[in-house]
């Protein structure tokens, strides 16, 4: 019989960090898509400025 204190729980590394930090998922949600969203707008500017756009 497996008791439910034996379960061991696995989790990806999203789910443990939603577990550490205190505010909504879906405000963490959307502050994580800014974020990937920055980053590739940030790397076309920067291609395109080595390109000599800008």
């Amino acid at each position: 019989m497996i008791y439910s204190e034996e379960v061991k729980e696995f989790k990806n590394a999203k789910e443990r960090l939603y577990d550490k930090i205190n505010i909504p998922i879906k405000y963490l949600d959307i502050f994580i898509g800014i974020c990937v969203t920055a980053i590739v707008v940030l790397t076309v500017m920067g291609m395109l400025k080595g390109r000599g756009y800008f």
